[in-house]
């Protein structure tokens, strides 16, 4: 024959109590970091993306999010570890700055990195193949 298990109400109210308070706490977090993020206290608040995909074109833009910034990029090879072009960048709060680059030779570097830093230290990079 079988056995009936018996209900445990009070274990399901505290597993259900349990579960409340987490999503609490996880609400506050999230609305935390949310309000740090549109306040421009993050430090991290910008973007770094190419504009177009296309392998020649080494256009990209760094958004600002945040505060006013002065962010420094840099383009290196992936071969050979040079720099093939840096420079300064002031970028207004709620901006965005368009940095166009002539095309690499292929020869010089079919690999670069965008590697962009700001005053904090924090840094951000992509990659492209010109190949």
């Amino acid at each position: 024959m079988s056995t009936i298990a018996n209900d445990n109400p009070a274990g399901e109210k505290k597993i259900i109590l349990i579960l409340v308070i987490f999503i609490l706490i996880s609400f506050g977090f999230l609305s935390y970091v949310e309000q740090q993020r549109l306040t421009g206290k993050d430090t991290t608040s910008w973007e770094l993306y190419f504009n177009n995909l296309e392998a020649t074109d080494l256009t990209f833009t760094i958004k600002n999010d945040g505060k006013s910034k002065k962010l420094h990029w840099k383009v290196i090879s992936k071969e050979t570890g040079t720099i093939l072009q840096e420079a300064d960048v002031l970028i207004p709060a709620g901006e965005e700055s368009v940095i166009s680059l002539p095309t690499i030779d292929q020869a010089t570097a079919s690999k670069i990195s965008i590697e962009v830093s700001g005053a904090t230290g924090e840094k951000k990079e992509i990659y492209k193949s010109t190949i």
